[in-house]
């Protein structure tokens, strides 16, 4: 049997108080899990953007472009970017493949 328990307004307000403050403490600790939401289909991206977007570490996005198997990423000078249409289209891709399709 679950035991209820009633809080008072003001401890509710304190305990979401003291866990504000200690997100703000911890967040300058914690890695990027996501990144902006950019509804263009042509915003350029950073591989530090897509890694995000992806979830994954950034040398994975770099290993996988060495091997032909990330998405197309273009050079701009010395740096890459990802087209965010060209990443949706390799994430629909990998589905249809079933690539990695251990998960379901």
């Amino acid at each position: 049997m679950r035991d209820e328990i009633e809080l008072s307004e003001a401890t509710i307000s304190r305990i979401a108080e003291a866990v504000a403050q200690k997100l703000a403490e911890l967040s300058p600790r914690l890695e990027p899990t996501a990144t902006p939401v950019v509804r263009d289909p042509e915003y350029m991206m950073t591989a530090d953007e897509v890694a995000a977007f992806l979830r994954i570490p950034k040398q994975s996005l770099y290993n996988m472009r060495t091997r032909g198997a990330g998405p197309h990423a273009l050079k701009v000078g010395k740096h890459l970017r990802y087209r965010r249409s060209d990443i949706e289209r390799w994430l629909d891709e990998q589905q249809e493949s079933g690539w990695g399709s251990g998960i379901r």
